[in-house]
Protein backbone atom coordinates (compact mmCIF):
# COMPACT_ATOMS: atom_id res chain seq x y z
CA UNK A 1 0.00 0.00 0.00
CA UNK A 2 2.81 2.30 0.68
CA UNK A 3 4.19 1.75 -2.80
CA UNK A 4 1.16 2.53 -4.25
CA UNK A 5 0.98 5.97 -2.82
CA UNK A 6 4.21 6.51 -3.42
CA UNK A 7 3.46 5.94 -6.70
CA UNK A 8 0.34 7.59 -7.40
CA UNK A 9 2.03 10.90 -5.33
CA UNK A 10 5.20 10.57 -8.13
CA UNK A 11 2.15 10.42 -11.16
CA UNK A 12 0.75 13.58 -9.98
CA UNK A 13 3.42 15.61 -9.78
CA UNK A 14 4.35 14.82 -12.94
CA UNK A 15 0.52 15.81 -14.37
CA UNK A 16 1.32 19.14 -12.25
CA UNK A 17 4.42 19.44 -14.27
CA UNK A 18 3.08 19.04 -17.57
CA UNK A 19 0.12 21.38 -17.23
CA UNK A 20 2.43 24.04 -15.71
CA UNK A 21 2.47 27.05 -18.44
CA UNK A 22 5.83 26.98 -20.16
CA UNK A 23 7.56 30.11 -19.66
CA UNK A 24 8.82 32.04 -22.57
CA UNK A 25 12.86 32.95 -23.95
CA UNK A 26 12.70 36.21 -25.63
CA UNK A 27 15.90 34.64 -27.05
CA UNK A 28 14.18 31.11 -28.07
CA UNK A 29 12.55 30.48 -31.31
CA UNK A 30 9.01 30.56 -31.64
CA UNK A 31 7.29 27.41 -31.16
CA UNK A 32 5.19 25.81 -33.68
CA UNK A 33 1.34 26.06 -32.87
CA UNK A 34 0.57 22.26 -31.09
CA UNK A 35 -1.50 19.71 -33.24
CA UNK A 36 -5.27 19.96 -32.49
CA UNK A 37 -6.02 17.37 -29.91
CA UNK A 38 -7.31 14.02 -31.74
CA UNK A 39 -11.22 13.88 -30.82
CA UNK A 40 -12.25 11.27 -28.49
CA UNK A 41 -15.72 9.38 -27.25
CA UNK A 42 -15.85 11.51 -25.39
CA UNK A 43 -15.93 14.81 -27.30
CA UNK A 44 -16.87 14.54 -30.75
CA UNK A 45 -15.77 11.28 -33.44
CA UNK A 46 -12.49 12.60 -35.89
CA UNK A 47 -14.95 15.05 -38.97
CA UNK A 48 -14.35 14.37 -42.46
CA UNK A 49 -10.53 16.44 -43.56
CA UNK A 50 -13.39 18.76 -45.75
CA UNK A 51 -14.77 19.86 -42.81
CA UNK A 52 -11.76 22.20 -41.79
CA UNK A 53 -12.18 23.81 -45.37
CA UNK A 54 -16.06 23.73 -45.42
CA UNK A 55 -17.90 27.37 -45.59
CA UNK A 56 -18.41 28.83 -42.02
CA UNK A 57 -22.22 28.47 -42.48
CA UNK A 58 -21.48 24.55 -42.63
CA UNK A 59 -19.48 24.51 -39.65
CA UNK A 60 -21.76 26.69 -37.78
CA UNK A 61 -22.91 24.05 -34.38
CA UNK A 62 -26.31 23.43 -32.93
CA UNK A 63 -26.63 26.77 -31.10
CA UNK A 64 -26.37 28.59 -34.37
CA UNK A 65 -24.37 31.57 -35.05
CA UNK A 66 -26.60 34.53 -35.50
CA UNK A 67 -24.03 36.06 -37.78
CA UNK A 68 -24.04 33.20 -39.87
CA UNK A 69 -25.84 32.92 -43.37
CA UNK A 70 -27.56 30.33 -45.40
CA UNK A 71 -25.28 28.63 -47.24
CA UNK A 72 -24.79 29.23 -50.49
CA UNK A 73 -21.95 27.58 -52.82
CA UNK A 74 -20.46 30.30 -54.52
CA UNK A 75 -20.10 30.33 -58.24
CA UNK A 76 -16.51 29.47 -58.94
CA UNK A 77 -13.96 26.83 -60.96
CA UNK A 78 -14.39 23.11 -59.33
CA UNK A 79 -11.68 21.58 -57.75
CA UNK A 80 -10.85 17.93 -56.51
CA UNK A 81 -11.96 16.83 -53.46
CA UNK A 82 -9.61 14.92 -51.07
CA UNK A 83 -10.68 11.43 -50.21
CA UNK A 84 -12.71 10.83 -47.19
CA UNK A 85 -11.44 8.29 -44.43
CA UNK A 86 -14.84 7.86 -43.44
CA UNK A 87 -17.57 7.49 -46.23
CA UNK A 88 -16.50 5.77 -49.29
CA UNK A 89 -17.86 7.46 -52.36
CA UNK A 90 -18.79 4.72 -55.26
CA UNK A 91 -19.47 5.29 -58.82
CA UNK A 92 -22.69 4.14 -60.31
CA UNK A 93 -22.24 0.09 -61.26
CA UNK A 94 -24.32 -2.62 -62.19
CA UNK A 95 -23.04 -4.82 -58.77
CA UNK A 96 -20.98 -4.37 -55.95
CA UNK A 97 -18.23 -6.07 -57.02
CA UNK A 98 -17.84 -3.42 -59.90
CA UNK A 99 -18.21 -0.32 -57.49
CA UNK A 100 -15.18 2.24 -57.31
CA UNK A 101 -14.17 5.29 -55.93
CA UNK A 102 -15.32 8.06 -57.68
CA UNK A 103 -14.16 12.05 -57.33
CA UNK A 104 -16.45 15.14 -57.70
CA UNK A 105 -15.52 15.50 -61.44
CA UNK A 106 -17.20 12.20 -61.86
CA UNK A 107 -20.17 13.04 -60.27
CA UNK A 108 -20.31 16.18 -61.95
CA UNK A 109 -19.78 14.13 -64.82
CA UNK A 110 -22.56 11.50 -64.13
CA UNK A 111 -24.97 14.90 -63.34
CA UNK A 112 -24.55 16.01 -66.91
CA UNK A 113 -24.84 12.79 -68.47
CA UNK A 114 -28.66 11.99 -66.57
CA UNK A 115 -30.34 15.61 -66.48
CA UNK A 116 -28.33 17.50 -69.45
CA UNK A 117 -27.94 20.01 -66.88
CA UNK A 118 -27.33 23.63 -69.10
CA UNK A 119 -25.08 26.17 -67.40
CA UNK A 120 -27.48 28.52 -67.05
CA UNK A 121 -29.29 28.80 -63.94
CA UNK A 122 -33.48 28.33 -64.64
CA UNK A 123 -32.68 26.42 -67.83
CA UNK A 124 -32.96 22.85 -67.89
CA UNK A 125 -34.50 20.18 -70.79
CA UNK A 126 -35.35 18.15 -68.23
CA UNK A 127 -35.87 16.99 -64.33
CA UNK A 128 -35.67 14.34 -61.48
CA UNK A 129 -37.59 13.79 -58.56
CA UNK A 130 -37.50 11.91 -55.79
CA UNK A 131 -38.94 10.91 -52.19
CA UNK A 132 -37.74 9.58 -49.48
CA UNK A 133 -38.03 9.26 -45.65
CA UNK A 134 -34.32 8.98 -44.53
CA UNK A 135 -34.88 7.29 -41.00
CA UNK A 136 -34.02 9.22 -38.10
CA UNK A 137 -31.93 11.32 -39.73
CA UNK A 138 -31.13 13.53 -36.79
CA UNK A 139 -29.27 11.19 -34.81
CA UNK A 140 -27.52 9.82 -37.62
CA UNK A 141 -25.72 13.19 -38.26
CA UNK A 142 -25.73 13.96 -34.60
CA UNK A 143 -23.97 11.55 -33.69
CA UNK A 144 -21.19 11.60 -36.71
CA UNK A 145 -18.98 10.07 -39.19
CA UNK A 146 -20.54 6.37 -39.64
CA UNK A 147 -20.53 3.81 -41.94
CA UNK A 148 -24.11 4.15 -42.36
CA UNK A 149 -23.82 7.61 -43.09
CA UNK A 150 -21.68 7.49 -45.77
CA UNK A 151 -24.09 5.29 -47.47
CA UNK A 152 -26.92 7.33 -46.97
CA UNK A 153 -24.86 9.76 -48.76
CA UNK A 154 -24.06 7.57 -51.72
CA UNK A 155 -27.42 6.61 -52.19
CA UNK A 156 -28.39 10.32 -52.77
CA UNK A 157 -25.51 10.64 -55.27
CA UNK A 158 -27.09 7.59 -57.37
CA UNK A 159 -30.01 8.89 -57.17
CA UNK A 160 -28.67 12.00 -58.96
CA UNK A 161 -31.71 13.64 -58.50
CA UNK A 162 -32.46 17.70 -59.06
CA UNK A 163 -35.54 17.66 -56.42
CA UNK A 164 -35.13 15.56 -53.36
CA UNK A 165 -37.75 15.79 -50.77
CA UNK A 166 -36.19 14.19 -47.45
CA UNK A 167 -38.54 13.44 -44.42
CA UNK A 168 -36.93 12.60 -40.76
CA UNK A 169 -34.13 15.22 -41.75
CA UNK A 170 -32.42 16.49 -38.37
CA UNK A 171 -34.43 19.66 -36.95
CA UNK A 172 -30.72 21.46 -37.33
CA UNK A 173 -30.28 22.94 -39.99
CA UNK A 174 -26.19 23.56 -39.91
CA UNK A 175 -26.14 19.51 -39.59
CA UNK A 176 -28.22 19.26 -43.04
CA UNK A 177 -25.45 22.36 -43.88
CA UNK A 178 -23.15 20.11 -43.44
CA UNK A 179 -24.31 16.97 -45.10
CA UNK A 180 -24.68 18.96 -47.85
CA UNK A 181 -21.73 20.14 -47.85
CA UNK A 182 -19.08 17.57 -47.04
CA UNK A 183 -20.71 14.09 -47.98
CA UNK A 184 -22.77 15.16 -50.77
CA UNK A 185 -19.79 16.92 -52.38
CA UNK A 186 -21.40 20.12 -52.06
CA UNK A 187 -23.57 19.18 -55.28
CA UNK A 188 -26.87 20.21 -53.29
CA UNK A 189 -28.19 22.88 -51.02
CA UNK A 190 -30.67 22.49 -48.46
CA UNK A 191 -34.10 25.00 -48.70
CA UNK A 192 -34.00 27.06 -45.63
CA UNK A 193 -36.72 29.76 -44.64
CA UNK A 194 -35.20 33.15 -43.90
CA UNK A 195 -34.28 33.35 -40.16
CA UNK A 196 -33.58 30.22 -40.08
CA UNK A 197 -29.47 31.05 -38.97
CA UNK A 198 -31.50 32.85 -35.80
CA UNK A 199 -33.32 30.20 -34.24
CA UNK A 200 -31.22 28.98 -31.45
CA UNK A 201 -33.72 26.33 -29.89
CA UNK A 202 -35.59 23.45 -30.99
CA UNK A 203 -38.87 25.86 -30.24
CA UNK A 204 -37.76 28.39 -32.50
CA UNK A 205 -37.30 26.46 -35.39
CA UNK A 206 -40.47 24.66 -34.98
CA UNK A 207 -42.19 27.88 -35.07
CA UNK A 208 -40.54 28.84 -38.16
CA UNK A 209 -41.52 26.01 -39.86
CA UNK A 210 -44.85 25.29 -38.50
CA UNK A 211 -43.89 22.19 -36.75
CA UNK A 212 -45.08 20.86 -32.51
CA UNK A 213 -41.91 21.38 -31.49
CA UNK A 214 -43.05 18.80 -28.35
CA UNK A 215 -43.67 15.77 -31.70
CA UNK A 216 -39.82 15.12 -32.63
CA UNK A 217 -36.89 16.38 -34.33
CA UNK A 218 -37.86 14.85 -37.52
CA UNK A 219 -38.01 17.73 -39.86
CA UNK A 220 -39.28 17.84 -43.63
CA UNK A 221 -36.34 19.37 -45.86
CA UNK A 222 -35.92 20.17 -49.68
CA UNK A 223 -32.73 19.60 -51.46
CA UNK A 224 -31.78 20.89 -54.71
CA UNK A 225 -28.95 21.02 -56.93
CA UNK A 226 -26.80 24.04 -56.65
CA UNK A 227 -27.60 25.44 -60.59
CA UNK A 228 -31.45 24.97 -59.10
CA UNK A 229 -30.84 27.14 -55.93
CA UNK A 230 -31.13 30.50 -57.20
CA UNK A 231 -34.25 29.81 -59.13
CA UNK A 232 -35.69 28.14 -55.78
CA UNK A 233 -37.40 29.40 -52.43
CA UNK A 234 -39.64 28.54 -49.90
CA UNK A 235 -43.06 29.52 -49.74
CA UNK A 236 -43.75 31.48 -46.92
CA UNK A 237 -46.47 29.54 -44.11
CA UNK A 238 -48.41 32.73 -44.27
CA UNK A 239 -49.52 32.50 -48.26
CA UNK A 240 -50.58 28.80 -47.27
CA UNK A 241 -52.96 29.50 -44.00
CA UNK A 242 -54.41 32.76 -46.29
CA UNK A 243 -56.03 30.14 -48.26
CA UNK A 244 -56.91 27.44 -46.05
CA UNK A 245 -58.29 29.93 -43.48
CA UNK A 246 -55.79 29.47 -40.70
CA UNK A 247 -53.18 26.94 -39.58
CA UNK A 248 -55.64 25.05 -37.56
CA UNK A 249 -59.34 23.90 -38.77
CA UNK A 250 -61.99 22.39 -37.21
CA UNK A 251 -62.75 18.19 -37.06
CA UNK A 252 -65.94 15.85 -36.14
CA UNK A 253 -65.24 12.42 -35.34
CA UNK A 254 -67.34 9.29 -37.10
CA UNK A 255 -70.54 9.58 -35.61
CA UNK A 256 -69.77 12.63 -33.21
CA UNK A 257 -71.33 16.32 -33.42
CA UNK A 258 -68.97 17.76 -30.95
CA UNK A 259 -66.05 19.49 -32.72
CA UNK A 260 -62.48 19.36 -32.06
CA UNK A 261 -59.57 21.14 -33.47
CA UNK A 262 -56.45 19.62 -35.39
CA UNK A 263 -53.61 21.56 -37.14
CA UNK A 264 -50.46 20.14 -39.40
CA UNK A 265 -47.78 18.19 -36.36
CA UNK A 266 -45.74 18.95 -39.40
CA UNK A 267 -46.75 21.63 -41.69
CA UNK A 268 -46.76 20.77 -45.56
CA UNK A 269 -43.63 22.48 -46.90
CA UNK A 270 -44.01 24.40 -50.42
CA UNK A 271 -40.99 24.90 -52.51
CA UNK A 272 -41.32 27.14 -55.74
CA UNK A 273 -38.86 26.52 -58.88
CA UNK A 274 -38.93 28.71 -61.69
CA UNK A 275 -37.43 26.38 -64.57
CA UNK A 276 -37.70 27.68 -68.40
CA UNK A 277 -40.70 30.64 -67.70
CA UNK A 278 -42.39 27.95 -65.64
CA UNK A 279 -43.20 27.89 -61.85
CA UNK A 280 -43.44 24.03 -60.19
CA UNK A 281 -44.77 23.96 -57.03
CA UNK A 282 -43.50 21.07 -55.19
CA UNK A 283 -45.69 20.57 -51.94
CA UNK A 284 -43.68 17.83 -49.35
CA UNK A 285 -46.08 16.12 -46.32
CA UNK A 286 -45.06 13.86 -43.97
CA UNK A 287 -48.19 13.38 -42.67
CA UNK A 288 -48.62 12.21 -38.60
CA UNK A 289 -51.57 12.12 -36.67
CA UNK A 290 -50.77 10.69 -32.55
CA UNK A 291 -51.23 7.06 -33.22
CA UNK A 292 -51.65 5.05 -30.12
CA UNK A 293 -49.02 4.00 -28.88
CA UNK A 294 -49.11 0.26 -29.28
CA UNK A 295 -46.89 -2.07 -31.25
CA UNK A 296 -49.91 -4.53 -30.71
CA UNK A 297 -53.77 -3.86 -30.63
CA UNK A 298 -55.07 -5.36 -28.13
CA UNK A 299 -58.04 -8.11 -28.84
CA UNK A 300 -60.43 -10.08 -26.62
CA UNK A 301 -60.72 -14.44 -26.04
CA UNK A 302 -62.48 -13.64 -29.47
CA UNK A 303 -59.78 -11.71 -31.07
CA UNK A 304 -61.86 -8.75 -31.57
CA UNK A 305 -60.16 -5.60 -31.13
CA UNK A 306 -60.57 -4.07 -27.85
CA UNK A 307 -62.81 -0.93 -28.19
CA UNK A 308 -60.84 1.80 -26.24
CA UNK A 309 -57.97 0.84 -28.58
CA UNK A 310 -60.24 1.00 -31.64
CA UNK A 311 -61.88 4.30 -30.41
CA UNK A 312 -58.34 6.18 -30.27
CA UNK A 313 -57.03 4.01 -33.47
CA UNK A 314 -60.05 6.09 -35.53
CA UNK A 315 -59.99 9.06 -34.04
CA UNK A 316 -55.88 9.17 -35.09
CA UNK A 317 -57.48 8.24 -38.68
CA UNK A 318 -59.53 10.96 -38.95
CA UNK A 319 -57.13 13.21 -37.69
CA UNK A 320 -54.83 11.66 -40.51
CA UNK A 321 -57.52 12.28 -43.31
CA UNK A 322 -58.01 15.70 -42.27
CA UNK A 323 -54.54 16.47 -42.52
CA UNK A 324 -54.98 15.59 -46.27
CA UNK A 325 -57.82 18.06 -46.70
CA UNK A 326 -56.15 20.28 -46.15
CA UNK A 327 -53.78 19.67 -48.08
CA UNK A 328 -56.37 19.18 -50.77
CA UNK A 329 -57.64 22.43 -49.90
CA UNK A 330 -54.42 24.59 -50.86
CA UNK A 331 -54.42 22.84 -54.32
CA UNK A 332 -57.56 23.97 -55.31
CA UNK A 333 -57.39 27.40 -53.91
CA UNK A 334 -54.21 27.35 -56.68
CA UNK A 335 -56.76 26.31 -59.24
CA UNK A 336 -59.31 29.29 -58.62
CA UNK A 337 -55.97 31.71 -58.29
CA UNK A 338 -54.90 30.22 -61.78
CA UNK A 339 -58.52 31.19 -63.10
CA UNK A 340 -59.04 34.48 -61.37
CA UNK A 341 -55.82 35.49 -63.21
CA UNK A 342 -56.88 34.69 -66.76
CA UNK A 343 -60.23 36.25 -65.90
CA UNK A 344 -62.71 33.51 -64.72
CA UNK A 345 -61.96 31.95 -68.15
CA UNK A 346 -59.62 29.45 -69.29
CA UNK A 347 -57.09 30.61 -72.51
CA UNK A 348 -57.59 27.79 -75.19
CA UNK A 349 -53.90 28.04 -75.54
CA UNK A 350 -52.98 27.75 -71.88
CA UNK A 351 -52.29 24.26 -70.31
CA UNK A 352 -55.38 24.52 -67.92
CA UNK A 353 -53.78 25.73 -64.45
CA UNK A 354 -50.56 25.47 -61.92
CA UNK A 355 -48.35 22.92 -62.29
CA UNK A 356 -48.06 20.82 -59.07
CA UNK A 357 -46.36 18.00 -57.52
CA UNK A 358 -47.43 16.23 -54.26
CA UNK A 359 -44.61 14.01 -53.01
CA UNK A 360 -43.67 12.65 -49.44
CA UNK A 361 -44.30 9.96 -46.96
CA UNK A 362 -48.39 9.94 -45.80
CA UNK A 363 -48.00 7.32 -43.19
CA UNK A 364 -51.18 5.65 -44.12
CA UNK A 365 -49.60 2.50 -42.03
CA UNK A 366 -51.25 0.53 -39.52
CA UNK A 367 -54.23 -0.94 -39.66
CA UNK A 368 -55.62 1.25 -43.19
CA UNK A 369 -57.48 -1.47 -45.00
CA UNK A 370 -59.06 -2.78 -41.54
CA UNK A 371 -60.27 0.78 -40.67
CA UNK A 372 -61.16 2.03 -43.88
CA UNK A 373 -62.89 -0.87 -44.91
CA UNK A 374 -65.05 -2.09 -41.90
CA UNK A 375 -65.18 1.09 -39.80
CA UNK A 376 -64.43 4.45 -42.13
CA UNK A 377 -65.57 3.80 -45.74
CA UNK A 378 -63.18 6.47 -46.88
CA UNK A 379 -59.79 6.33 -48.19
CA UNK A 380 -57.13 8.61 -47.35
CA UNK A 381 -55.29 9.07 -50.64
CA UNK A 382 -58.18 9.87 -52.63
CA UNK A 383 -59.37 12.58 -50.38
CA UNK A 384 -55.56 14.02 -51.71
CA UNK A 385 -55.94 12.97 -55.44
CA UNK A 386 -59.00 14.81 -55.46
CA UNK A 387 -62.33 14.46 -57.74
CA UNK A 388 -62.22 12.22 -60.83
CA UNK A 389 -65.21 14.28 -62.17
CA UNK A 390 -63.20 17.39 -61.58
CA UNK A 391 -60.53 15.84 -63.90
CA UNK A 392 -58.28 18.87 -64.42
CA UNK A 393 -57.79 18.60 -60.86
CA UNK A 394 -57.05 15.35 -59.98
CA UNK A 395 -53.57 14.25 -59.11
CA UNK A 396 -52.09 11.93 -61.03
CA UNK A 397 -50.04 8.99 -59.25
CA UNK A 398 -46.36 8.92 -60.46
CA UNK A 399 -46.64 4.74 -59.71
CA UNK A 400 -49.53 3.82 -61.81
CA UNK A 401 -48.07 1.94 -64.40
CA UNK A 402 -45.25 0.82 -62.30
CA UNK A 403 -45.47 -3.10 -61.34
CA UNK A 404 -47.54 -3.89 -58.66
CA UNK A 405 -45.19 -6.47 -57.34
CA UNK A 406 -42.85 -3.92 -57.23
CA UNK A 407 -45.19 -0.85 -55.80
CA UNK A 408 -43.85 -0.87 -52.28
CA UNK A 409 -41.66 1.93 -50.06
CA UNK A 410 -41.57 -0.33 -46.98
CA UNK A 411 -41.68 -3.62 -45.01
CA UNK A 412 -43.40 -4.30 -41.88
CA UNK A 413 -45.80 -7.20 -40.09
CA UNK A 414 -49.37 -5.09 -39.45
CA UNK A 415 -49.88 -5.94 -35.82
CA UNK A 416 -53.54 -4.86 -36.26
CA UNK A 417 -53.80 -6.46 -39.22
CA UNK A 418 -52.08 -9.96 -39.40
CA UNK A 419 -53.88 -10.28 -43.30
CA UNK A 420 -52.58 -7.37 -44.53
CA UNK A 421 -49.37 -8.09 -46.94
CA UNK A 422 -46.35 -6.91 -45.09
CA UNK A 423 -45.03 -4.87 -48.35
CA UNK A 424 -46.28 -1.61 -48.38
CA UNK A 425 -46.47 1.72 -50.22
CA UNK A 426 -45.99 4.67 -47.64
CA UNK A 427 -43.92 7.00 -50.24
CA UNK A 428 -45.72 8.78 -53.01
CA UNK A 429 -45.76 11.51 -56.12
CA UNK A 430 -49.03 12.81 -57.36
CA UNK A 431 -48.99 15.46 -59.80
CA UNK A 432 -51.65 17.82 -62.18
CA UNK A 433 -53.29 16.30 -64.44
CA UNK A 434 -52.07 18.88 -66.98
CA UNK A 435 -48.70 17.56 -66.93
CA UNK A 436 -49.34 14.14 -68.27
CA UNK A 437 -51.39 15.74 -71.31
CA UNK A 438 -49.49 15.29 -74.45
CA UNK A 439 -51.13 18.42 -76.49
CA UNK A 440 -52.53 21.80 -74.66
CA UNK A 441 -51.13 20.99 -71.49
CA UNK A 442 -47.79 22.44 -69.26
CA UNK A 443 -44.86 22.77 -70.69
CA UNK A 444 -43.36 20.74 -68.16
CA UNK A 445 -44.33 16.60 -69.45
CA UNK A 446 -44.46 13.10 -67.80
CA UNK A 447 -44.20 10.46 -69.87
CA UNK A 448 -46.28 7.56 -68.75
CA UNK A 449 -44.12 4.58 -66.71
CA UNK A 450 -41.37 7.54 -65.84
CA UNK A 451 -42.00 6.78 -62.10
CA UNK A 452 -40.37 4.58 -60.18
CA UNK A 453 -39.12 2.81 -56.56
CA UNK A 454 -35.61 3.12 -56.26
CA UNK A 455 -35.38 -0.13 -55.33
CA UNK A 456 -31.86 -1.34 -57.91
CA UNK A 457 -30.42 1.54 -56.05
CA UNK A 458 -31.24 0.72 -52.76
CA UNK A 459 -30.33 -2.62 -52.75
CA UNK A 460 -27.33 -2.12 -54.89
CA UNK A 461 -26.07 0.46 -51.80
CA UNK A 462 -26.93 -1.57 -49.10
CA UNK A 463 -25.38 -4.69 -50.34
CA UNK A 464 -22.09 -2.95 -49.83
CA UNK A 465 -22.57 -2.74 -45.67
CA UNK A 466 -20.90 -5.09 -44.01
CA UNK A 467 -22.95 -8.64 -43.85
CA UNK A 468 -22.36 -8.28 -39.84
CA UNK A 469 -24.25 -4.99 -39.67
CA UNK A 470 -28.52 -4.80 -39.57
CA UNK A 471 -28.74 -0.61 -39.80
CA UNK A 472 -29.85 -0.01 -43.29
CA UNK A 473 -29.85 3.02 -45.05
CA UNK A 474 -33.42 3.32 -43.96
CA UNK A 475 -36.59 1.25 -43.53
CA UNK A 476 -37.80 3.33 -46.20
CA UNK A 477 -36.91 3.53 -50.23
CA UNK A 478 -36.87 6.31 -52.66
CA UNK A 479 -39.57 6.84 -55.49
CA UNK A 480 -38.94 9.18 -57.98
CA UNK A 481 -40.33 10.55 -61.55
CA UNK A 482 -37.97 12.16 -64.60
CA UNK A 483 -39.53 14.69 -65.84
CA UNK A 484 -39.28 17.25 -69.64
CA UNK A 485 -39.58 20.39 -71.14
CA UNK A 486 -40.87 21.26 -74.04
CA UNK A 487 -39.56 23.63 -76.17
CA UNK A 488 -42.22 26.08 -77.82
CA UNK A 489 -44.90 25.53 -74.83
CA UNK A 490 -46.71 27.82 -73.42
CA UNK A 491 -44.98 29.63 -70.15
CA UNK A 492 -45.89 29.72 -66.79
CA UNK A 493 -48.33 33.27 -66.25
CA UNK A 494 -48.99 33.45 -70.07
CA UNK A 495 -52.42 34.37 -70.96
Amino acid sequence: GHNNRKTKQRARKTNHEKNKPRKHDDNEHEHEPRAPRKRTKGNLPPMNPLWETAPPAIRTPFHFDATAAPFQPAAEAPFEYPACPFSDRWSVSSSASNAKRSSAAEVDAMDMSITSTPKEPGEKTSLKIATWNVQDMHRLLADGPSKRRSLVAQELLELNADVVCLQEGSIDAALMREFCGVDLLGSYVVMERPGTHRCRTKLAMAELYGYDATESVHFLWFLVKKNLAPVSSLMPLSAWHAVTKGPTWDVHYWGETDTSVHRHLRHPQVLRVQVNGCEIQFIGCHLKSKHIQCREAPRDSDGHINPVYLQKALRSRVKLATEAINVRTYIDAQFDKFHQERGGSLNPNSYEGPVIFVLGDLNDGPGKELFERDYLFFDLLSNLQGDVFFARRFLNHALFNFPEDRRWTTSFVDRVDASRHKQVLLDHILFTQNVAKKRGGAPVRVDPQSGRVEHEIHERVNNLRNPTERATTSDHRPVSIDLHFVPGAVEMGGK
